[in-house]
């Protein structure tokens, strides 16, 4: 027989080579399967263990009492205000953070933050506060409510002045008259002669306003109207989510001392929305930055507990075009109390509208700046120890009426563990 057949060697090697590689293919298969089931068993491993823990702190939980210190008595319940708040907010939190809605998750975080907005119907009927109870806790804690100064004489006979002046010579009305004024009134008549602006050539920005995105909302809408009433005081306007005791806050109104940023007041924004769920999260969110800002001043401040009830902080929630301002004070121990300042802020979409908001709107926001530059330079005061008389000399112990901020953090998979001093202490 002559020499092998090179084509039936050639079909050989193939042959060869490819049950190699099925071989070696089964083998990387067999081990990538077996990597597989390791790592599910090590997962599953840890979801029982987490389990575990959540039911081993769920009935630990269920075993204590909350704090019941604040002693706010509510009409048909044995238990103080501050208990109910905290016992429904651990009601949601031991369902577990996949059991919970979203709109769960947003109120009880802000219960387990031990802070209740006097002016939610919805927040007290979820509570199964009656509106009895619910009234008679708003005769106790509801400010009367806030009347605006009226404008100056100055400022009515300008806009009388402009009624039969069309759009754009109102803006030049308006401009031309600030070069003219001081002070407040001069800082009015530059917002107004900015809003003028959008109502003109730039009026396709407010006609197409409900697809904004957040940030355009701000930059062509709002801000001018902060930046401006702010101008030449010792307040810093810090923009673009940053940090307020690891909140990510919008617009941060801070006093800026050795370089340091001190929180006086924070306003979240939000474009047109209509997940209502997103506008609550915002709501609860900026209601805790006050309250982060309200435990700092008392520290700072060095206060007892009664003069903490003199701390007023001030925050906003913008949606769209408009805004809601809210205060925040402490009103027992560990009990604190939100309620709506002012009304609604409005942002003039037509001329016919913009005086109304100029008397309105415009004027709470004024009245806000003038509460926040005057907290501003109680705070310097205190930093540069010009004012060592004010608050008491007090001890740690004497802040334990303070409660710490909890957070549940937006790409959280689960419920970081509560805070222990919303339970009763352990004699």
């Amino acid at each position: 027989m002559s020499g092998s057949n090179p084509s039936l060697h050639n079909i050989t090697r193939a042959i060869d080579a490819i049950e190699e590689a099925s071989i070696g293919t089964a083998i990387y298969n067999a081990e990538t399967q077996s990597y597989v089931i390791s790592e599910a068993r090590k997962r599953r491993r840890q979801i029982e263990d987490e389990e575990e823990q959540n039911e081993q702190l769920v009935n630990s939980n269920n075993n204590r009492l909350v704090d019941g210190s604040d002693e706010i008595s509510v009409v048909g319940h044995e238990l103080s205000l501050m208990q109910i708040t905290r016992t429904f907010g651990l009601s949601v939190y031991n369902k577990g953070f996949k059991a919970a809605t979203p709109f769960q998750r947003n109120l009880m975080e802000l219960c387990l933050n031990s802070i209740v907005d006097i002016d939610s119907n919805q927040l007290f009927k979820i509570l199964d506060i009656g509106p009895e109870a619910h009234k008679a806790l708003k005769i106790v804690y509801k400010n009367e409510s806030l009347v605006m100064p009226a404008l100056s004489d100055y400022l009515v006979g300008l806009f009388r002045q402009s009624e039969k002046l069309d759009g754009t010579k109102k803006r030049q009305h308006f401009v031309c008259a600030s070069f003219d004024s001081y002070h407040d009134d001069k800082k009015r008549l530059e917002i107004i002669g900015s809003i003028y602006k959008n109502l003109t050539t730039r009026k396709k920005i407010l006609e197409s306003w409900r697809t904004l995105s957040e940030w355009s909302s701000i930059v062509k809408i709002w801000s001018d109207l902060f930046e401006v009433a702010f101008e030449e005081t010792n307040v810093e306007l810090i923009w673009g989510d940053t940090l307020n005791d690891k909140l990510k806050v919008d617009l941060r109104l801070c006093l800026r001392y050795e370089n340091k940023d001190y929180d006086i007041a924070n306003i979240e924004f939000k474009k047109n929305s209509k997940n209502r769920n997103l506008v609550v999260e915002d709501e609860v969110k900026v209601l805790i930055e006050g309250k982060s800002i309200a435990n700092k001043l008392v520290n700072i401040y060095n206060m007892d507990f009664e003069e903490s009830k003199k701390i007023k902080v001030l925050t906003g929630q913008i949606v769209g075009l408009r805004g809601m301002l809210k205060e925040l004070t402490i009103v027992a121990p560990g009990a604190y109390v939100a309620q709506s300042f002012g009304k609604t802020i409005k942002y003039p979409i037509s001329d016919d509208k913009l005086k109304l908001f100029v008397e309105q709107g415009l004027q709470l926001i004024f009245v806000f700046k003038d509460h926040v530059v005057r907290e501003a330079e109680r705070l310097k005061s205190r930093l540069t120890e010009e004012d060592n008389g004010f608050g008491s000399q007090s001890t740690d112990e004497d802040q334990g009426f303070l409660k710490n901020v909890w957070r549940v953090k937006k790409d959280a998979k689960k419920f970081p563990p509560v805070h222990e001093d919303i339970f009763q202490k352990l004699i």
